[in-house]
């Protein structure tokens, strides 16, 4: 009896253990309108965020950061992406 509830116990904890461990990525597209700040937790890199009406990015590697601004006549507004060590994406849409 005191076996089978230890390895009830052992059985318990493990599973415990792996709850909030190890989240998949998020892999995208996002999208979002002008004017919007937000951070989103473990995005991939390389996942597509778009800024609609503005630019479209690929989300850099964890640790750096890229800022897009259309390139066409007449367009304005810019995406800066900042990809966090711990996988967190801040993403800015300014127009």
């Amino acid at each position: 009896m005191k076996t089978n509830l230890g390895v009830a116990l052992v059985a318990g904890a493990v599973v415990l253990a792996g709850c909030g461990s190890g989240s998949p990525q998020q892999l995208g597209p996002f999208s979002f309108k002008p004017g919007t700040t937000t951070t989103i937790a473990n995005v991939k890199t390389g996942a597509t965020v778009r800024c609609l009406g503005i630019e479209t990015a690929p989300v850099p590697p964890p640790g750096h950061e890229v800022s897009f601004s259309p390139n066409a006549v007449g367009a304005s507004g810019t995406i800066q992406l900042q990809h966090m060590q711990n996988g967190s994406l801040t993403v800015s849409c300014t127009r």
